[in-house]
């Protein structure tokens, strides 16, 4: 993610995720995605039995930010699941390779891969920089026309 790119997601904060969506030059899977979105900022306390969190409105932001900011069109649209402590987690699952971001908060990521094929497993915190999941992004892709070519 470019400098620009990260200043950006860092400067906006409430936001809600439908407004933010429709301003996106991108919004792809962010327009897929937006009900589930709204749904998980939605839930109550204890909404999976166990004193679940409702996902943040803070960590709903930072995803669209995110997604928008990571969209690319021949990369499937990512699962999105809520976590119990009101965080986010973004999910590629593409045969042999699997992407995984845990929104903990704004510009606190904890970023998961695995590559079968290769045997490669990364898993990083990320506070401002993205170019490391950018590039991860660039690897599923190529993983995927690999796929495709083959």
């Amino acid at each position: 993610m470019s400098m620009d790119a990260t200043k950006e997601m860092k400067g906006q904060t409430g936001v809600s995720p439908v407004a933010s969506s429709g301003a996106s030059h991108h919004g792809g899977w962010v327009k897929q995605l937006r009900s589930k979105l709204d749904k998980y900022t939605s839930f109550p306390r204890n909404w999976n039995g166990c004193d679940g969190l409702p996902v943040s409105q803070a960590v709903a932001d930072f995803s669209v930010q995110l997604l928008n900011q990571l969209y690319r069109a021949d990369i499937p649209c990512p699962s999105i699941v809520p976590g119990e402590d009101g965080s986010m987690q973004i999910e590629w699952h593409c045969g042999d390779y699997d992407v995984e971001l845990d929104v903990l908060a704004a510009n606190k990521v904890d970023a998961w891969r695995e590559n079968e094929a290769t045997g490669r497993e990364d898993e990083i915190l990320v506070t401002n920089d993205f170019t490391v999941i950018i590039g991860w992004m660039d690897d599923l892709a190529r993983n995927l026309q690999a796929k495709k070519d083959g």
